[in-house]
């Protein structure tokens, strides 16, 4: 009677341990697998980050040493391509609030857009032509030789400041 009452609670135990040796892989299995995940998606923030940059960069370049009209006309293509990656950036920074504001939208306009898309959508809108809406002329010199420029440099540090935390 003893013997089969020790064989039971080394069955147990052993049930016990596998038990939480199994659970404990698992744990661990699925913390990899989320830091895995989270890793991809880092790297396709940058990856798309970075094309964010380049887009602005020439925008800004176009502005600073172009006239005016030449350079809405030469920032056209960018415009669009820099308007593609606001769209692209919906689905790393999706929209907030959506149960507030436009409900009666399409699902993806939904909400208040992200902050982080904010100075690509202004940009955006320099890009095409529209003069900025404040006195851009009163920042640093170092931000460009004209208002427009000026405004988008602007813009590129909002957006960096934005991604970087």
């Amino acid at each position: 009677m003893i013997e089969a009452f020790i064989a039971a609670a080394v069955a147990i135990v052993s049930a016990a341990c596998g038990w939480f040796l199994s659970h404990r892989w698992q744990s661990k299995a699925y913390r990899l697998s989320v830091d895995n995940e989270r890793g991809h998606w880092n790297a396709n923030v940058e990856q798309w980050a970075c094309q964010v940059i380049d887009i602005m960069t020439r925008i800004h370049d176009n502005f600073n040493r172009l006239e005016y009209k030449e350079a809405v006309e030469v920032s056209s293509d960018l415009a669009i391509r820099l308007s593609i990656l606001v769209d692209q950036g919906r689905l790393y920074f999706p929209n907030v609030m959506r149960d507030v504001y436009g409900e009666n939208k399409q699902i993806s306009r939904q909400g208040y857009r992200s902050a982080v898309l904010d100075p690509l959508v202004a940009a955006v809108k320099i890009a095409k032509g529209t003069a900025p809406s404040f006195d851009a002329l009163a920042l640093k010199e170092g931000y460009g030789a004209n208002q427009y420029s000026k405004a988008l440099k602007l813009y590129q540090n909002a957006f960096l400041s934005l991604i970087e935390t």
